[in-house]
């Protein structure tokens, strides 16, 4: 069992950065949308 804990650990490490990265991406396509609105509003 002592031997499985490290690795148990180091996966949920990895899941929880994955869906920081996840999270990051989709932060950035949002303000990217939100960028590309208010660009339009203004030359509209």
């Amino acid at each position: 069992r002592a031997s499985e804990e490290p690795g148990t650990s180091g996966t949920k490490e990895l899941s929880i950065q994955s869906g920081m990265r996840q999270r990051q991406m989709e932060d950035a396509q949002l303000t990217e949308m939100h960028e590309e609105k208010t660009t339009l509003a203004e030359t509209g």
